[in-house]
């Protein structure tokens, strides 16, 4: 009868956190480019921060530390420079692909001189990745706990800590 009622109780708790899973799933799915990219995350921080007037081709030369020829004041931010051996169009092509998976947005504005295109981040964008960061929390505090611990016992016992190279 016990053993009935912890498997009732176990399906129970399975079921609760079943759409919670397929939601997480769902989102890493999605967001797949934004997780599994440093780059990526980067040029998601550098359009977020700069978000009121940002081009594409700013972004680029922002994430490889060039000279910016953007008349506007741009803030930096972690990535800048980082990326200076990778070609101009190694990093346009991700902020491309950023905008085709709608990680990232254009939007068209009228100029003295034309039109141009500044990088915006969808509404839905931020509220999905702020609910992935929270489904993930628990996983990646989790690991980086279980990583610490055994860096700690590595030093207690005098072992060393180096690349395997």
């Amino acid at each position: 009868m016990q053993e009935l009622l912890r498997t009732g109780i176990y399906f129970c708790k399975l079921e609760v956190n079943l759409p919670i899973h397929q939601r997480k799933n769902e989102l890493k799915k999605q967001y797949h480019l934004y997780l599994d990219s440093y780059l990526a995350r980067d040029i998601f921080e550098c359009v977020s921060k700069n978000e009121t007037y940002i081009t594409q081709n700013a972004v680029v030369q922002l994430m490889r530390g060039t000279k910016v020829t953007l008349n506007a004041n741009v803030l930096e931010s972690r990535g800048h420079g980082f990326y200076s051996l990778y070609s101009a169009d190694e990093v346009s092509d991700m902020v491309t692909e950023m905008l085709d998976s709608e990680i990232l947005m254009s939007k068209e504005i009228k100029g003295t001189y034309g039109y141009f295109y500044i990088l915006k981040i969808p509404q839905k964008t931020r509220q999905e990745l702020e609910e992935l960061n929270t489904l993930m929390g628990d996983e990646q505090s989790s690991w980086t706990e279980t990583k610490q611990e055994e860096v700690r016992k590595n030093l207690r016992d005098g072992i060393a800590i180096s690349d395997s190279e």
